[in-house]
Parts: structure tokens; sequence; C-alpha cells
């Protein structure tokens, strides 16, 4: 079993229940599930497949979360950096390295 099979059976178990929620956002399991479906949709649509890595620069938020999970829908490894962090600095997404 893998993180999505978990949020599946969760969405299907309790769809009205609080999934997440931040300072100004709540979803249910259920609009969880939809949204993550949607971005997965995306993804695909953008020729993201298994195994790619995607580049997340996004604060903590409910919004980051459901990209989270859509990478991991589509097979995707998502890739967190913290926008706090990268301040002066340079990220080159090329080599993986600073620049």
């Amino acid at each position: 079993m893998n993180m999505i099979d978990v949020f599946d059976r969760a969405a299907a178990w309790q769809p009205d229940s609080l999934c997440w929620a931040d300072g100004s956002t709540g979803v249910t399991y259920m609009q969880a599930r939809a949204i993550v479906d949607r971005l997965a949709g995306g993804l695909a649509g953008f020729s993201v497949s298994p195994g790619d890595r995607i580049a997340l620069i996004a604060p903590d938020s409910v919004r980051l979360l459901a990209l989270i999970v859509a990478c991991w829908r589509v097979g995707a490894m998502p890739c967190l950096i913290d926008p706090r962090r990268m301040f002066g600095k340079r990220i080159s997404m090329s080599t993986g390295g600073p620049n």
C-alpha cells in the first residue's frame, strides 16, 4: 500500500470529513480528491510521467499538499523547495545545485 492508496481509502471512508486545513482554507476528503484528480490530470497533460521529478516552490498550504498528492497520483516525485530559504540564492534546475 502506498500513500495514494491510503488517501483514496480515507476519501472513500470519510468523504465529508476535514482532510486538510491551513489558516484560510479547509477541504473535505471529497473536495481534496477532486482537486488532486484535477491537478493530476493537468500534470499528465504536460506529459509528466512516473519517475519524473517536479520542483514545487510554494509556502506551506492546502494547495501545496494537493500538488504533492497529485504528483504521487501520476507517479512523479515532488521536490519541495522552501521559498523562505531561497532569498539571495539562485537554484540551477538543470544541475540540481547552487549556481
